[in-house]
């Protein structure tokens, strides 16, 4: 697991830390984009249950590396991912383990299910570039100061 500690966390944190203590996995809180996106590389799925979720650069990230992507059922994933993930209630805190462990075990034993969110991954990332975000300011900018 890769990211640091977020707000109202303290029972997950508690999770992850006794999971971590078990050999379950392995958190690296402060990781700089370099070693994340060497790690991403390395992976076959892109879990993401954030519920404090305002854009979703992780995910976006994971989909322009071809990562198919598990993530929070929220608006702004479905918007951001416009089909091409898989969505799970990340909320509902008694039944997220199940929802996640299925939707990863999905994402990586159903080779077909794999490859259509890779290729719809790849083509939806490649909508959101810099200079396009940049004009779109730049016009708001531009109407505000009429």
């Amino acid at each position: 697991m890769i990211g640091r500690r977020g707000w109202e966390c303290d029972a997950i944190v508690a999770r992850l830390l006794a999971a971590q203590a078990d050999g379950l996995l392995h958190w690296i809180e402060d990781a700089d984009d370099d070693a994340t996106f060497s790690w991403m590389r390395k992976a076959s799925v892109l879990a993401y249950p954030s519920a404090w979720e305002g854009f979703g650069f992780p995910p976006l990230e994971a989909m322009a590396m071809g990562l198919p992507v598990v993530a929070n059922d929220c608006e702004p994933m479905r918007e951001l991912t416009d089909g091409n993930a898989l969505l799970c209630d990340a909320l509902n805190a008694a039944a997220l383990a199940d929802a996640l462990a299925d939707a990863l075990a999905r994402a990586l034993a159903d080779r077909q299910l794999r490859d259509r969110l890779q290729r719809g991954g790849l083509a939806r990332a490649a909508m959101f570039r810099w200079e396009a975000c940049a004009a779109a300011h730049a016009a708001v900018y531009r109407e505000a100061a009429q």
